[in-house]
């Protein structure tokens, strides 16, 4: 994962949720671009300046070509991939593959 952007990921077991959040200050909804194939999702960032008309990144590099590549891990459905930009974070969460979460056994 090649990255200049604060990012924070978190997991929760109990949940059985993996939430990855970019902090994309200064961007509208519009500027931000989400791919995905499979566990790997792609997001490319892209802001013009209405003053001179060139694209730049405004706040931190997403690499020279303005994209953050992640692979979520093999236990997670890639089905359940949902995105939210709020407040200059984008919060990325996909859940857990059925099969990977804990079950109860019960004790005979």
């Amino acid at each position: 994962m090649d990255l200049n952007v604060p990012f924070r990921a978190q997991g929760n077991i109990e949940t059985g949720q993996l939430r990855l959040q970019l902090c994309l200050p200064g961007l509208k909804k519009s500027d931000i671009d989400v791919k995905q194939s499979g566990h790997r999702v792609r997001v490319v960032a892209k802001h013009e300046d209405p003053e001179d008309g060139f694209d730049f990144w405004d706040g931190y590099d997403l690499e020279e070509t303005g994209a953050f590549n992640v692979d979520f891990p093999e236990s997670m459905d890639p089905e359940t991939l949902s995105v939210v930009y709020d407040a200059g974070i984008l919060t990325l969460t996909m859940a857990m593959a059925e099969k990977y979460k804990p079950k109860t056994v019960q004790v005979d």
